[in-house]
């Protein structure tokens, strides 16, 4: 069993409170970080009576949905993290970075590598952390950023933000600002790169700069904070919108401008907590559905014309509705469709796309049936996540 299986391993055992088989996967001198009470907990029983204790007071409950692998061979794990009291009350919901070191398949040291992003977080819970070193160039930039005319906040986003980037991630910086304050003027930014004034991307991406500072590739996206204090108002009604936006295959939920606050980590300035409302988490999952079968009706249409580009593309984005209702179920925010079919539960439908063939086109009644074997994987996916 490689590494990154044992970690899969690991995560289910832990929310499954199996404690001495999880305790069996780490070297007897295991170095553990203590994200309730900072620092860390030495040996495994250091671990054992940390989490007893952990667990006699919260029930938190970690999901991996990336792993990836650092320059020192280490496993960085994103991870969705959802804590709740011992009467099942949401206490946060959020993403984090893990780090795990091992040693002859043993883990042998644990770090958090970023804690609960913005005011919203556990009351009394804090984390060791490993920090993300701002390099001074991209500091500069920071600090001319938060000095333009409207900017309001600068916040670090992306892997970065997570805990989960690496030295080559992209440094990604949202800045909000408003627009009833003379808006902002970006070029200043030209002798770095692309700017691309307010408006230029839509109503929620808004605009921003692709630069270069020091040798990194920097990404500084506009937020019109107006517009994201509004569409956060709605989303909290249980009410959003669809955009078609370059990158996104479903389009772009306009409650993503709060799933930026709840993931982003603020730099300068103060942002408002996105916790993810309740009544998105009821209403969000019947319209992301509608528009699955709706896209799955056409992508049969175009099925028996013969037209396997259009049903295939349908199809695809049938996948990803589907998996934008599993995690309104789960209360999950979703910022992008990266990792959303594996986030999502969904892994196994990507086989299904590995069938498609010459004969679809040949024959149209094969690509009809192949819509339909994505359309029971996907009402077989809905009726787990609402089991």
């Amino acid at each position: 069993m490689d590494d990154v299986e044992l970690l899969k391993r690991v995560y289910a055992l832990f929310n499954a409170r199996d404690m001495e088989r999880v305790l069996a996967t780490m070297h007897e001198d295991v170095v553990w970080a203590n994200g309730m009470d900072g620092g860390y907990v030495h040996g495994r029983e250091g671990v054992r009576d940390y989490w007893t204790r952990q667990w006699a007071q919260i029930d938190p409950h970690v999901e991996p949905v990336g792993f990836s692998r650092g320059t020192d061979g280490e496993i960085v794990v994103e991870v969705h993290a959802v804590v709740r009291d011992l009467g099942g009350n949401l206490l946060h919901d959020h993403m984090v970075g893990h780090v795990f070191h091992f040693d002859r398949g043993l883990v042998t040291r644990f770090d958090i590598r970023q804690p609960p992003v913005g005011p919203d977080v556990i009351p009394g819970v804090t984390s060791e952390v490993i920090p993300e070193v701002i390099p001074e160039v991209i500091a500069d930039l920071v600090d001319e950023l938060i000095t333009m005319t409207g900017v309001v906040a600068v916040a670090l986003g992306g892997s970065r933000a997570l805990g989960v980037g690496d030295d080559a991630s992209d440094w990604d910086f949202g800045v909000y600002y408003r627009g009833d304050r003379g808006g902002i003027d970006l070029r200043k930014l030209e002798t770095r790169g692309q700017v691309y004034p307010p408006g230029s991307w839509g109503r929620l991406m808004n605009g921003g700069a692709w630069l270069r500072c020091g040798g990194a590739k920097v990404d500084v996206l506009l937020r019109d904070l107006d517009a994201v204090e509004y569409w956060g108002r709605r989303a909290e009604e249980g009410e959003f919108e669809i955009d078609a936006l370059l990158g996104y295959l479903a389009g772009v939920p306009t409650y993503l401008l709060s799933a930026e606050l709840a993931s982003n980590r603020t730099l300068r300035g103060e942002l408002p907590a996105a916790p993810f409302p309740e009544k998105l988490r009821a209403a969000a999952p019947a319209k992301w559905r509608f528009c699955r079968s709706f896209s799955l009706d056409h992508a049969r249409s175009l099925a028996r014309r013969g037209n396997v580009v259009g049903a295939v593309g349908q199809a695809a984005k049938a996948v990803m509705e589907e998996a934008h209702a599993v995690m309104c179920e789960r209360g999950r925010w979703v910022c992008n469709e990266r990792r959303l079919i594996e986030a999502a539960g969904l892994s196994a439908v990507q086989a299904s796309f590995g069938q498609i063939s010459g004969e679809f086109e040949r024959e149209p009644e094969s690509l009809v049936r192949w819509v339909d074997e994505i359309a029971n994987q996907l009402q077989a996916a809905e009726r787990e996540s609402m089991a």
